[in-house]
Parts: C-alpha cells; structure tokens; sequence
C-alpha cells in the first residue's frame, strides 16, 4: 500500500487519515502533506474539531 494522507470532513469535524509502512519513522514528504493538511481542515470554517488517526496493519 502506498503511503497518504487523506481528510474527511464528516457532522464538523475533520477526520485526517495518514499511512506510511514504516511503523517507526514518518518520513518527512508524509509529515509536509500531513502539515499541509491540518492547515487546511484549520482554515474549514465548517470544521470544529480535528481527529487524527495513522492507518497500519
């Protein structure tokens, strides 16, 4: 699977979603998407609350 970082905005609150295979490390082109996108639920007006949640098997 290949490493990514998603947001849903579902009833308010901005659900990101990230994966990398690595368990130990985020490299950091994962960690600027991963910025780039808490910027960005921020600037959501419709968006109250920010969940984060790293996907791995």
């Amino acid at each position: 699977m290949e490493p990514y970082v998603t947001l849903l905005n579902k009833n308010n609150v901005g659900y990101i979603e990230f994966f990398h295979p690595n368990r130990n490390s985020i490299p950091s082109s994962i960690l600027l998407e991963l910025e780039q996108t808490i910027k960005r639920a921020g600037d959501d007006d419709t968006i109250k609350v920010i969940v984060l949640k790293k996907w791995w098997r």
